[in-house]
């Protein structure tokens, strides 16, 4: 309950709160200093009663004294009668000393009767004061004199005082009330303004709105603070604005750049399409001029070998070596062509294991000459074409076999699955490479030995554009002294998983 109150009034506007405030200050003081005053009146009236009705008794009680003395009964009535002039007087009793009952006088309506009391004194009784007064004459005891005495005059003094407080409370709210309004704006309307700068702010993002200092305390304070972080934000406003600005001409400029660029790489690649055509359809044309080159070559050694001997023998040995040097460049140079994609092929799915059997075939003279021993584990099927996978196999295996070392070709092919890969390594225990090698032998015609190892230096630019070409990454792993590892991956995409 006291939470949703505090909560309701947490809700209020101010405007309602300062007048909540004011009139609940005001009523609760008044209610506080009426409640004193009103308790303040019966405690001194009490006191005040206490002495009245002491004096009054011994009064009385001298009155009474002649009566006493003479037993004279009816003089002790007629003094008594005369209580009627005191409306709070409940009875009064005149006892002798022996305690008999001389006299008594009970106001209308009480029924109370008459104990006697022996001691002297006031005291207090269920809102009613007791007088006890021991008559005297020269210090001889006659009798005794008790009345008793309510506080209903106490109470009527309450009800009175009590509405005198309303009717000053009522009277303090209806001046409040308009007064309290003026004080109120005092307050408030600084607020006010202040609450609706900064929700002008918020809607319309103006930053350069400031608020109006109205006065020095601590509502002008929080005005200069609200003015010092809205300049604040007006300057990094205009710095982003400008940032911004600037970031739409660099944008402007780069897309500017980007349609060069697209524009050049269009041209370069028109430029790169005409000279692969060119490469793709003088690698095809140029065989039969070399075929016929090397035929003619042969026949006139035939007809005319025996009249010049040895030299016209070396000299056609020359036409030969070079003419089978140039048809071996064209092969290569064609199946560059061909993987480029300028020889439109279908994929379908291939068993590698198969591939490497058909590759193993076409090397399988080279494989004898020189000992070689291939070692390879279980490979997956790819969606793949297979011409270009038999490329990729057989330069890697090829390249283990030319580079060879002095001991016998050991080539292991090794497959494992990494994430979203398959990860192939070809390893070989041949000459190795060095680390400064590493990226230029797959560039197209880079030969590390120069003519000492035959060969056109393409071939492992095939393989890198075999396996470029279906999103893998390939590189060799060597440390220049003994063998090299070739490894390259594959999405597991094209395939299935070995395991599976």
């Amino acid at each position: 309950m006291k939470g949703q109150i505090s909560s309701r009034f947490g809700n209020l506007p101010i405007r309602r709160k300062l007048r909540v405030m004011f009139l609940a200050t005001t009523v609760t003081a008044l209610a506080l200093a009426g409640l004193g005053i009103v308790a303040a009146d019966s405690l001194l009236f009490y006191n005040y009663l206490r002495r009245d009705l002491a004096t009054f008794v011994q009064i009385l009680g001298d009155n009474s004294t002649g009566a006493l003395a003479f037993d004279d009964a009816r003089a002790a009535t007629e003094t008594l009668a005369a209580l009627r002039a005191r409306p709070h007087i409940q009875n009064a009793c005149l006892f002798q000393n022996s305690g008999t009952l001389l006299a008594s006088y009970s106001r209308a309506g009480y029924n109370g009767s008459c104990i006697a009391e022996k001691a002297e004194g006031i005291r207090l009784e269920q809102r009613v004061l007791v007088a006890v007064h021991q008559v005297r004459l020269s210090e001889r005891p006659l009798g005794v004199l008790v009345v008793r005495y309510d506080l209903e005059e106490i109470v009527d003094r309450i009800i009175l005082y009590s509405g005198m407080v309303l009717a000053a409370l009522l009277l303090s709210w209806v001046v409040t009330i308009p007064l309290s309004s003026r004080l109120r704006a005092l307050i408030s309307d600084p607020i006010l303004k202040l609450a609706g700068t900064a929700r002008s702010v918020s809607q319309q993002k103006d930053y350069s709105i400031r608020a109006a200092k109205q006065s020095e305390d601590e509502v002008g304070e929080l005005s200069d603070a609200l003015n010092q972080m809205m300049e604040g934000i007006q300057s990094r406003d205009n710095d982003l604005k400008a940032a911004l600005e600037d970031q739409r001409d660099a944008l402007r400029k780069l897309e500017k750049l980007n349609i060069d660029l697209q524009h050049s790489n269009a041209e370069l690649g028109r430029s790169n399409n005409d000279l692969a055509r060119f490469a793709f359809i003088a690698s095809h044309d140029l065989q039969e001029p070399l075929r016929m080159i090397t035929a003619y070559t042969q026949l006139l050694v035939a007809q005319y070998g025996a009249q010049d001997g040895e030299r016209s023998s070396e000299i056609v040995r020359y036409i030969v070596g070079g003419t089978k040097r140039m048809r071996e460049l064209l092969d290569d140079l064609s199946i560059y062509t061909e993987i480029a994609g300028f020889v439109e092929q279908s994929p379908e799915v291939v068993d590698l294991n198969g591939v490497l059997e058909k590759v193993k075939q076409v090397l399988s003279i080279r494989i004898t000459e020189t000992q070689a021993q291939i070692v390879a584990a279980n490979l997956p099927s790819l969606t793949t074409h297979p011409s270009r996978m038999a490329s990729l196999f057989q330069n890697l295996i090829e390249n283990a076999i030319k580079y060879r070392s002095e001991a016998a070709p050991q080539i292991q092919i090794s497959l494992r699955e990494d994430g979203k890969e398959f990860v192939f390594a070809v390893t070989d225990n041949g000459m190795g490479i060095e680390k400064e090698y590493h990226q230029k032998i797959f560039v197209a015609f880079q030969r590390l030995h120069g003519k000492d190892v035959p060969g056109s230096g393409i071939g492992l630019a095939i393989c890198q554009r075999v396996v470029e070409g279906y999103g893998g990454r390939i590189w060799v792993e060597s440390d220049g002294k003994a063998g090299s590892t070739f490894v390259f991956t594959l999405p597991k995409s094209m395939g299935q998983s070995v395991t599976s």
